[in-house]
């Protein structure tokens, strides 16, 4: 794995883990709360690009700033209307479940290809966590406390899975000399 690879691997899993844990522990109010956390991060993220952007181009409108001006803005209306936002947490933290099991599967075919002997255990593992992010992009119970804690605890057990992964995709790597 190369270094930036590595680095957004790790914070992700790591995210998964507290987010998973959030959403587990306090399943009723968890979804709103993710859903104020992610406002005030879009918001505060657009607002430091919008200040680089400023910063750097002299006030010059490019590329740059109207996406900044785009998050800012995303992040505002996530604050404004957060009680609606909530009932799309649980979908994006199936369609996280969905990309995640994507990057999984893609580091299956590299432990294969390395000739590791757990690689079929990590595709089925794989296909588990795309189905659960199906499963919970449909939100078939309808009942958000329900849906909060699988969330919650679906994002624990791949947090979980990705750092087995990255341990045996490891085991593979050859050591420079």
């Amino acid at each position: 794995m190369n270094s930036e690879f590595k680095k957004s691997f790790y914070l992700s899993t790591a995210l998964f883990i507290l987010l998973g844990g959030v959403m587990a522990v306090i399943s009723k109010g968890a979804p709103q709360i993710v859903a104020i956390a992610l406002g005030c991060a879009l918001a505060l993220y657009g607002a430091f690009r919008v200040l680089m952007c400023c910063k750097k181009d002299g006030l010059n409108i490019g590329n740059g700033i109207i996406r900044a001006l785009t998050v800012l803005l995303l992040g505002v209306l996530v604050l404004r209307w957060n009680e609606k936002v909530t009932t799309t947490v649980i979908t994006i933290a199936g369609a996280a479940l969905i990309a995640d099991g994507v990057i999984k599967g893609q580091i299956s075919l590299a432990l294969k290809k390395a000739a590791a002997a757990g690689w079929k255990r990590d595709a089925i593992g794989t296909l588990v966590f795309i189905a659960l992010g199906i499963f919970l992009m449909f939100d078939p119970f309808k009942g958000k406390i329900a849906m909060t804690i699988i969330t919650g605890a679906a994002l624990i057990l791949s947090g979980i899975a990705n750092l087995w992964l990255a341990h045996e995709l490891k085991k593979t790597e050859t050591p420079a000399n």
